[in-house]
């Protein structure tokens, strides 16, 4: 599994932080992800500790949906074809009251994106 930039940094921080070798760090946060993806589609809804919830909200649609392919900047059209939607996936994050709290002192009040 090939590893992003800022997982690196973050493997970094906590290996310093918890004095364990990186590589130990590194095989526990890559398999902490998994886990927490497994989760996450097992039963919808994921709580994380002073961080917050990640939820999965599906809506069904059965429409049909045309796209267009083609490289429309240098004028050429590829063509068209009809895809069959059947669902709409989102992912929500929604921040705990110690993560809104931390937030805060960071970067000042905000209002929510969502309208609440």
């Amino acid at each position: 599994m090939r590893s992003s930039k800022t997982k690196h940094e973050l493997d970094t921080h906590v290996a310093l932080r918890t004095g364990h070798p990186k590589k130990l760090v590194r095989d526990i946060t890559a398999a902490f992800t998994e886990v927490m993806a497994e989760v996450l589609l097992r039963h919808h809804v994921l709580h994380i500790d002073n961080l917050g919830r990640l939820s999965i909200n599906t809506v069904n649609v059965n429409r049909k949906v045309r796209l267009t392919t083609g490289k429309f900047k240098k004028g050429s059209n590829g063509g068209t074809r009809e895809v069959e939607v059947k669902q709409n996936i989102r992912v929500y994050f929604s921040k705990s009251s110690h993560f809104r709290k931390r937030l805060e002192e960071t970067y000042g009040k905000a209002r929510s994106s969502r309208g609440r």
